[in-house]
């Protein structure tokens, strides 16, 4: 099983530097992005051997999966467990100088490798992100054994399932931030993976592949 995982492509709520709800709409950056993308899959890829398109229900998401469909002609299936991480309600449409939005990042930093904080309790916390990661790995393994799959995703939920893959049920809390934090996916990135069916294994092929974008 081969999965070709991609970022969605910039919002517009981003491109006005506010944070993104689920409804954030693709910007105009985000659409040529999209676009890119979709072109550089055909051509590098077979439809004959990918079955599907997941996507995030989100709408940037699904946006980007559907400019992705249109070239490659796959079906875009939605799975709920591959969202962004759910963020207090009332960061939601903040500017990202806003003084909650601030306050967000400080405790984010105060907090450092507890990967079971919340911001004042609320949305989801790593850990929660983590569990869901875990489940959507089981429902490939059970749902697309010997099938290759497009899964069009978000920035958090991806390094924390590209960590989670790289480092299984065994690990430490630290060494999970530590790891996720090292790397980032730019928008419409493209991280290649495998599983091995006979041996149990997965492979990483490369993380943050962008050379559609230049």
């Amino acid at each position: 099983m081969k999965i070709t995982f991609v970022r969605h492509g910039k919002t517009e709520a981003h491109e006005l530097n506010r944070r993104q709800t689920s409804e954030a709409s693709l910007g105009e950056v985000g659409k040529d992005q999209a676009k890119k993308v979709a072109k550089h899959l055909k051509n590098k890829l077979s439809d004959k051997d990918y079955a599907h398109i997941v996507s995030s229900p989100y709408k940037r998401a699904r946006e980007t999966a559907e400019f992705i469909s249109s070239e490659v002609g796959l079906e875009i299936i939605e799975n709920e467990l591959i969202h962004e991480i759910l963020p207090h309600p009332d960061l939601d449409g903040q500017a990202f100088d806003s003084e909650i939005a601030q306050r967000f990042l400080r405790e984010v930093e105060k907090f450092g490798y507890d990967i079971n904080w919340k911001f004042e309790n609320g949305g989801e916390s790593i850990r929660d992100v983590i569990n869901r990661a875990k489940k959507f790995k089981h429902h490939l393994m059970k749902n697309y054994k010997g099938k290759n799959l497009i899964v069009v995703s978000h920035g958090t939920f991806l390094r924390i399932f590209i960590t989670y893959i790289l480092l299984g049920d065994k690990y430490e809390a630290q060494t999970f931030k530590k790891v996720m934090e090292s790397f980032k996916l730019e928008n419409t990135s493209l991280t290649e993976m495998e599983y091995n069916e006979e041996k149990g294994l997965w492979y990483v092929y490369c993380i943050n592949s962008t050379p559609h974008l230049v």
